[in-house]
């Protein structure tokens, strides 16, 4: 394995712990509208996709996407800074990598502002060379668009850099990217699904990421 120049990272239950936010923010919506009620287990299934992929299959009305996206949004900004936090250690192993010299950016599936939001949320917005959100691309994860634009706004080829995240499309986005592959053991899916994709690396805390560092062969 390759030794890498840079890292880029998921945002909602990979630095951000954003997951009961998210969940929240997906019962309040589908209350307000008047919408068949999901299991937290399907929600927590549809993590990293955009809303305006999840709203249209769920509702079954393309028409109202844009509503349940305001809904969602709107609340969930509203209670943001009172239900999300950094995961335990993602800013020491952040600040780890960034003194090493590893170059670092987010690709994420949320919307650019509230990305940038928990990004200050964490304390590691400054850490972040690039951010990739869903308004930056047409494609999304698990489409490797995303993460090949994190790789050429880096100026970093894909074969050095990695793409770290908690969910399957994560790990397919990378994968077709031509990038290594970690997964966490934290966040919205479980060890299992991400393992049996065959990441290149597990990691079961942020401090395990001080292993990206170690040279080709070590």
């Amino acid at each position: 394995m390759s030794s890498l120049e840079a890292v880029l990272f998921d945002l909602d239950g990979t630095l951000l712990d954003s997951i009961d936010l998210i969940v929240a923010s997906f019962e309040h919506t589908l209350r307000e509208a008047d919408l068949a009620p999901r299991s937290r287990q399907q929600i927590l299934a549809e993590i990293g996709r955009p809303l305006l992929r999840v709203f249209p299959e769920w509702s079954g009305a393309p028409q109202r996407t844009q509503e349940l996206i305001a809904i969602f949004r709107e609340w969930n900004l509203d209670h943001h800074d009172e239900l999300a936090r950094p995961f335990p250690g993602v800013v020491d192993a952040v600040a780890q990598l960034r003194s090493a010299g590893m170059r670092m950016g987010v690709v994420t599936s949320k919307l650019s502002d509230s990305a940038r939001r928990g990004l200050a949320l964490c304390g590691v917005e400054d850490a972040m060379e690039v951010l990739i959100a869903c308004d930056d691309v047409e494609r999304h994860k698990p489409d490797p668009l995303p993460v090949l634009l994190g790789c050429e706004r880096l100026g970093v080829a894909p074969e050095r850099c990695a793409y770290v995240g908690d969910a399957v499309v994560d790990l397919l986005a990378g994968r077709a990217a031509g990038v290594q592959t970690a997964g966490v053991g934290w966040g919205s899916e479980t060890a299992h699904e991400l393992l049996a994709h065959e990441p290149d690396w597990w990691f079961e805390r942020p401090s395990d990421w001080s292993q990206l560092l170690a040279p080709a062969g070590a």
